[in-house]
């Protein structure tokens, strides 16, 4: 059996729950230089199942936003510097575009 795999993060719940990926030593991965701080919260979260690490992050895929300034500004979209103000959730943005 192989010592390492690549997959999907989105994958992870399906495996860990029967025993078909092995939980990581948080305390080896440190001595390895790896720790839960080397990523974005977001990404390491999904690292996880039931609190138990299984994964390392490989790589992140940005999704990036470009928008019209002066239409957002007109919709009340824009923060108090002048940039698009933080959505929170797809269904705010889907909402920002309405």
């Amino acid at each position: 059996a192989s010592d390492v795999a690549a997959m999907h993060l989105s994958r992870l719940a399906g495996y860990a729950p029967g025993g078909l990926v092995d939980a990581f030593d948080l305390d080896l991965l440190a001595e390895y230089g790896v720790t839960s701080e080397d990523f974005a919260p977001a990404v390491w979260s999904r690292t996880q199942y039931e609190g138990t690490v299984y994964a390392i992050p490989l790589d992140v895929h940005p999704f990036i936003v470009f928008y019209d300034k002066k239409a957002a500004e007109q919709a009340g979209l824009l923060d108090t510097s002048g940039e698009l103000a933080p959505m929170g959730s797809p269904e705010a943005l889907l909402e920002a575009g309405r």
